[in-house]
């Protein structure tokens, strides 16, 4: 979680606001265990981690192996992510590590003993794509003035600034501000919303709105046709990824979702 420039780790139950999955399958009596690049601890699920990515088809295979009956494993695979904000979806890179994640699950599932195989469901997905930006091209928010100088301030007087991402920047406006930040926006090939046009088109889910959820929506909600746009004075870093997420092109809203019964992948 951010507050202005600064970053910090807080409670998970604090930022999410429902009960964890985890702890529903617990209740169930799943076994429920997750391997992922680090740490992350938590209750209710028994972690694993993995070095790199040459290691993660044997610890996922491990953890397979270590769970009960019935049982859930959850792997994370980060490294496709950070090769597309790093050089898009269409260069060797990212070619190179899709096939890497590829050749791990395969050895992972081959170690999986045919009894325990012919019980087990793989389901492969993502939690979003990409679009591919121009980094030269991305919109530095923090040369517009007629934005920068509407946003509500914290309690040491700096902008509120870090809210949403660059495909889906949110900007908590000062009270009567937002049809001029929408304006100081007209010249760009970019797409905003009030908080009430976003909800009542649910671009946030089809579920009841929470009072959370009000209070960190923006005021006024910023998403690109195909460009990053963010605050290049606080995390100009941003402003230089190729991949991107959290917008509406459909490169980044459509995922894969595969099921198979994994002694049928042979």
């Amino acid at each position: 979680m951010k507050s202005g420039a600064a970053a910090e780790r807080v409670p998970e139950g604090s930022v999410v606001g429902c009960e964890s999955l985890y702890a529903r399958m617990r209740d169930a009596g799943v076994d429920c265990h997750r391997l992922q690049p680090f740490d992350a601890g938590g209750e209710d699920v028994t972690q694993h981690v993995y070095d790199g990515l040459g290691s993660f088809g044997e610890r996922l295979s491990a953890a397979v192996a270590a769970s009960g009956d019935p049982g859930y494993v959850y792997a994370y695979v980060p490294h496709v992510d950070h090769v597309s904000h790093a050089e898009g979806t269409d260069g060797r890179a990212y070619g190179e590590t899709v096939a890497t994640v590829c050749e791990q699950v395969t050895a992972a599932l081959r170690r999986v003993d045919r009894r325990t195989a012919e019980r087990t469901l793989l389901l492969v997905t993502a939690d979003h794509g990409h679009v591919n930006t121009d980094p030269d091209a991305n919109l530095d928010l923090s040369a517009n003035e007629a934005v920068t100088g509407n946003l509500r301030r914290h309690a040491d007087g700096t902008p509120v600034k870090m809210s949403g991402s660059p495909r889906n920047v949110h900007l908590h406006l000062r009270p009567g501000t937002v049809p001029d930040a929408r304006r100081a926006l007209s010249d760009h090939d970019a797409r905003t919303f009030t908080r009430r046009e976003a909800i009542d088109r649910d671009l946030f889910g089809d579920r009841p709105v929470s009072d959370r959820f009000r209070r960190r929506c923006g005021d006024l909600i910023v998403t690109h046709r195909d460009s990053g746009v963010w605050f290049g004075d606080v995390e100009p870093e941003k402003l230089s990824y190729v991949g991107m997420h959290g917008g509406l092109n459909p490169a980044e809203m459509l995922v894969p979702f595969a099921a198979a019964r994994a002694s049928a992948l042979d």
